[in-house]
């Protein structure tokens, strides 16, 4: 239920809502693996869909930088949010991503800051 998805996140400080270094590079390059292999296409309503199914009518959904097309920059973070981190963690309880890797939580040593509306790659 929604109430013990609260209560786990209630239980874990938010300082400790974090991954590693190396999960977070590993996060980076699914996102690089599944856009490169063409599961994460444009539709002809602009909506980029990932191999994940699911349905949104989030205006998030309809942000697309400029760039989604290039190699360089690829696809924002609302995109990266709506197409693989929301149905990633919904299947597995509805928990934050942090706390589905760590559920006992892992003390934050790194603050990464990245506007939402900018490509996943340049992180």
């Amino acid at each position: 239920s929604s109430w013990s998805v609260m209560e786990f996140h209630l239980r874990v400080p938010p300082e400790k809502w974090c991954i590693t270094k190396a999960e977070f590079f590993a996060f980076v390059e699914e996102i690089r693996s599944l856009w490169e292999s063409g599961r994460w296409k444009i539709d002809w309503h602009g909506t980029a869909h990932s191999g994940y199914s699911h349905s949104t009518s989030s205006s998030a959904t309809r942000r697309f930088t400029q760039f989604f097309s290039d190699e360089v920059t690829g696809p924002n973070l609302y995109e990266v949010n709506e197409r693989f981190v929301k149905p990633l963690t919904r299947e597995a309880g509805g928990m934050s991503y942090a706390l589905m890797k760590h559920p006992s939580g892992l003390l934050c040593q790194i603050f990464i800051s990245h506007a939402w509306a900018e490509g996943i790659f340049e992180l």
